[in-house]
């Protein structure tokens, strides 16, 4: 009998010990109630460490942002808000907001609104009508990528894939609500199949679901969504929802896609407030309000600083979604969320005509070429209007101006004539005076009429240094031209004087050289780059002309390097920098080596100056050595699947991302996802069974392969044990047989009732 007693308190000890773990003694929360918040850290280590020290539940990083979501339970936040504010590694935190999309429900009473022509897209649509390489990402709340529609113009990943939801977290970004078909369809519909309607552009949309069925969602899932598009290739990203609050974590998210060159056009919001939403206000983005059926600023339209640009909000027709008829819905719809994505159609418009253009550059052309409206009186600006109403026409041909050649002829010092100056695009405008709304896609000169030589190609700025020496003496005519990637074309014309005869040698006894520096041999891992350099000093008696001396591969002369990259003229020569080398000066040779397909080990890459058709210099034997080595293997934590609460003996999913940071290619015969603390632990939730698992301490890689740069996932289910309890599960990448990945102290808090 005692002996049963000592059981039953045993037991007794653990249950209590367990609700402690699991309950804080609060009246007003139930067993399990959870917070959660949003961090920002200055580095993914720092926050690695720093999570480790608190006492939460769940973590989420989010997407390729510095931040994480953690969840806790309500009685420890007090110390986890100390705990974050005394470290300096944390820049910002704030709770998880809740987003609304920007559209107001269907009134069927409404006549059909022509907005393509209001927002001048008829005529755009004579010049460009889009194209499949631009990739556009609406983050919503899906979409019907069944719709008659819209099938056809869908994005798919290298696994087939439309994109993802962030709500369900899965990789099925179906629409459950219809706003995010609703605005795929304004942005990029099939036209001309005799079908529906046609989308302002034809390029290819990005499904993204970062909202409920309830046309709500979270900051966190909304910023994961903005890094996904963005690393997945998105050129515009439409956001047709928004928060009234200021968000960190949103702006964060928002400078990610301008750094990466991907535009954010967001909706106002529809609360007809003194004040945009977020991220639309953000200066980075484009915001964009409504206007009615008579031209005004729609009634629900908010305004104010922040606002870009408006367009028609009102009885706007297009596809649509329901549980009853999914496939071929059309509806009318108002709120800046569709006046939202007609921008958006616009940018990829002029997108698919100048894909060199940066966001700045978008939006610059969206605004200058706004159409001024009546109730603006004749300001530039109105916190109304923002800059005027979206004009697609305008902004695809707006940039009729030639670039600009400021360039001169002046001597050097050793009395030769030098073409310097620059070349830059137009930025005539009183709105980001600094932004040319094109780029130079070509300069060029020739003298009297003989061959053109370029100077500059797909550049903002144009730096002009070239020499004229080998101009004969007398009088020359030298013309300089430049065309912009709008096709605007300007030229100049100048005059010069040669008045010295350049030393330029027949005599292969003229081109001698002395080597001054050299840059160290390198080691090089697979797919890396590394920077060279040479400098020579010119110890003969010719001159040295860029387009006549070269570093040439030697041993044996004129071979294709495999080491050859963009920054050499050929696969077997390398320009030097300056344009002339006088006897007694100095050349630099500076270019990249990459590694060579295919190739581990040391190998020996050999050079030595040759003046074209005339001399190879004397081999002096240089060469750098280079190690190559072989494919390594690095991951970084992405994002993982929540904490979950499960009963006994019960099966539930768990996966979690890496993105592929090494040179190795993984294939899922080596890569897989092993036991951790201590390694090769055997885990107490292993299942058998088509579970993903391959053996009680190793799950696989889902993909065949992952190149370096993509992301990897694994998926398994996990059988819990017949135990209450709490129990950690830590895993880690590894590469079976080669070594084990980096520990990001990835685990699953389980709760086991």
């Amino acid at each position: 009998m005692l002996k049963t007693k000592k059981i039953y308190l045993i037991w007794l000890v653990f249950f209590v010990l367990l609700s402690f773990e699991l309950q804080p003694v609060f009246a007003d929360q139930n067993l399990f109630d959870k917070e959660s918040l949003l961090i920002e850290f200055s580095d993914l280590f720092s926050a690695e460490k720093i999570l480790r020290d608190l006492p939460i539940l769940e973590k989420e990083k989010l997407g390729s942002l510095d931040s994480y979501k953690i969840s806790f339970f309500r009685h420890r936040g007090m110390e986890i808000e100390k705990k974050l504010r005394s470290n300096p590694n944390v820049i910002s935190k704030e709770k998880d907001q809740t987003a609304y999309l920007s559209f107001i429900p269907n009134d069927p009473y409404y006549n059909l609104q022509d907005y393509w022509i209001s927002s001048n897209f008829t005529k755009a649509w004579d010049i460009n009508k889009g194209t499949d390489n631009i990739i556009v990402a609406v983050i919503d709340t899906g979409i019907n990528y069944l719709h008659e529609d819209l099938q056809s113009r869908l994005w798919t990943d290298n696994n087939g894939r439309f994109g993802y939801d962030f709500v369900n977290l899965d990789d099925d970004p179906m629409d459950d609500h219809s706003h995010g078909t609703i605005v795929s369809g304004i942005i990029g519909a099939s036209s001309n199949n005799n079908i529906g309607i046609s989308g302002g552009s034809k390029v290819k949309i990005m499904a993204i679901k970062s909202m409920g069925q309830n046309g709500e969602g979270l900051i966190s899932d909304i910023a994961q969504g903005i890094t996904y598009a963005v690393d997945n290739g998105a050129k515009v990203i439409n956001l047709s929802l928004g928060v009234p609050e200021d968000s960190a974590i949103l702006d964060a998210a928002v400078s990610y896609a301008y750094n990466r060159k991907t535009l954010i056009v967001a909706a106002n919001g529809n609360k007809g407030w003194l004040l945009p939403d977020s991220p639309a206000r953000n200066p980075l983005a484009i915001g964009v309000g409504a206007t009615d059926n008579t031209g005004a600023i729609a009634s629900f339209s908010n305004y104010g600083q922040g606002t870009t640009l408006v367009a028609p909000g009102d009885s706007v027709y297009s596809t649509a979604w329901s549980s009853q008829n999914s496939n071929d819905l059309y509806q009318y719809n108002r709120g800046t969320s569709f006046a939202t994505p007609q921008v958006t159609a616009a940018a990829a418009l002029i997108l698919s005509v100048d894909s060199s253009l940066s966001p700045d550059q978008l939006k610059k052309r969206l605004i200058v070429s706004a159409k001024k409206l009546s109730a603006m009186n004749n300001n530039y600006y109105s916190t109304y209007y923002g800059y005027g109403q979206l004009d697609a026409y305008r902004a695809l041909i707006y940039d009729k101006i030639a670039p600009t050649i400021n360039v001169s002829v002046v001597q050097d010092s050793n009395g030769l004539n030098q073409l310097t100056g620059e070349i830059i695009d137009d930025k005539d405008t009183v709105v980001m005076t600094t932004v040319p709304t094109s780029n130079i896609s070509l300069a060029r000169y020739q003298i009297d009429n003989g061959a053109w030589k370029t100077i500059a190609t797909g550049t903002k700025t144009a730096n002009v240094n070239e020499s004229l020496a080998t101009a004969t003496i007398g009088q020359h005519n030298i013309l300089v031209e430049a065309t912009d990637t709008a096709g605007n074309k300007t030229s100049k014309q100048l005059k010069f004087n040669q008045t010295i005869s350049l030393s330029i040698s027949p005599s292969p006894n003229s081109y001698r050289a002395e080597i001054i520096e050299q840059s160290p041999y390198v080691n090089l891992s697979p797919g890396q780059i590394a920077d060279m350099k040479l400098v020579f000093k010119n110890t003969g008696s010719s001159y040295w002309l860029q387009d006549k001396v070269y570093l040439g591969t030697a041993r044996e002369r004129d071979r294709l390097s495999g080491f050859a990259s963009s920054s050499w003229f050929t696969p077997n020569r390398i320009k030097m920098r300056e344009s002339l080398v006088a006897p007694g000066e100095l050349a630099h040779f500076e270019f990249s080596l990459k590694e060579a397909p295919s190739s581990y080990g040391s190998f020996k890459e050999y050079f030595a100056l040759v003046a074209e058709n005339i001399t190879w210099f004397s081999d002096i034997g240089i060469y750098w050595q280079i190690n190559i080595a072989t494919p390594s293997y690095h991951a970084q934590y992405i994002r993982q699947s929540p904490y979950p609460i499960i009963d006994r003996n019960s099966v539930k999913t768990f996966w979690v991302e890496y993105k592929n940071t090494g040179s190795a290619t993984w294939t899922n015969s080596i890569v897989k996802l092993g036991t951790s603390d201590p390694q090769d632990r055997k885990s107490s939730f292993y299942t058998t069974g088509n579970s993903g698992w391959l053996g009680n301490n190793r799950v696989k890689l889902e993909q065949d392969s992952v190149a370096p740069g993509e992301i990897g996932r694994f998926t398994f289910t996990a059988k819990a044990p017949n135990t209450i309890g709490v129990y950690y599960e830590y895993f880690r990448p590894v590469a079976d047989g080669i070594t084990w990945m980096e520990d990001w102290g990835v685990y699953w808090k389980i709760i086991v009732l």
